[in-house]
């Protein structure tokens, strides 16, 4: 059989030794990856009030804007009032509360919308398995559950 050949692992104490008698292998430890960070898992409920929040937020920033528009909407049309002009005209003549008349339903409407975005999407998606449908799913879900304060808003 020939001489025995004898395998040893190097070590720090042990440096690798170039034999002939004797065949050495550098001990390579499978270092285990980092831990990657899953991101948070929240549930239905915190979804639905960061949406919430999420919508009043937005409809609230715009809420100027929204109610001059509406206003120019208004307007007869032989009026040449520029939205800028107008917005001076609500500013004048109702104050900067005037800015934010009729809000209140607009962020309900809003902020329902949103959480209910917020929290369905996720769950859709993992039923169907398509973040498109996801989407669409949540879409319908919001728009059936705020129509009739579309309807109210309207009137």
């Amino acid at each position: 059989r020939g001489p025995r050949r004898r395998q040893l692992r190097a070590s720090p104490s042990r440096p690798p030794c170039h034999s002939t008698h004797r065949t050495y292998e550098m001990a390579t430890a499978a270092t285990p990856p980092p831990p990657t960070a899953s991101p948070p898992r929240y549930d239905m409920g915190a979804k639905m009030a960061f949406g919430t929040i999420a919508g009043a937020v937005s409809k609230t920033t715009v809420a100027p804007l929204e109610r001059t528009r509406l206003l120019l909407q208004m307007a007869p049309a032989s009026s040449n009032t520029s939205s800028l002009e107008m917005f001076r005209q609500l500013l004048k003549n109702e104050s900067f509360m005037g800015l934010f008349g009729g809000n209140g339903l607009s962020i309900a409407r809003a902020g329902i919308a949103k959480g209910i975005l917020f929290s369905v999407q996720d769950r859709i998606e993992r039923l169907l398995g398509n973040a498109s449908a996801g989407g669409a799913g949540a879409g319908f879900v919001a728009a059936a559950v705020t129509y009739p304060l579309d309807l109210v808003r309207t009137r």
